[in-house]
């Protein structure tokens, strides 16, 4: 077999530097799919708690509404024992 001219090595050089950048944008296309599922993940996660804050701001509304009812009931019953 005879020794490989210049436009040989060219050709080989170019087709490993084709190989590299498919390796590199695959191993990219997999890092762009992980961090896509994680945004999701986290997108979820903060919908959920939206919900749980809000569940929990009608709670505490409807516990300053009862707790006030009290003190002004109980309230009221004092100022009518004492008068």
């Amino acid at each position: 077999m005879s020794e490989p001219t210049n436009r040989e090595f060219d050709v080989a050089i170019a087709l490993a530097r084709l190989e590299t950048k498919l390796d590199w944008a695959m191993e990219s296309r997999s890092k762009a799919e992980e961090a896509d599922k994680k945004a999701e993940h986290a997108t979820a996660l903060a919908n959920e708690n939206a919900r749980d804050i809000s569940q929990l701001s009608t709670t505490i509304k409807w516990a300053i509404g009862i707790a006030v009812s009290l003190f002004v009931g109980i309230g009221g019953i004092v100022v009518s024992i004492v008068f």
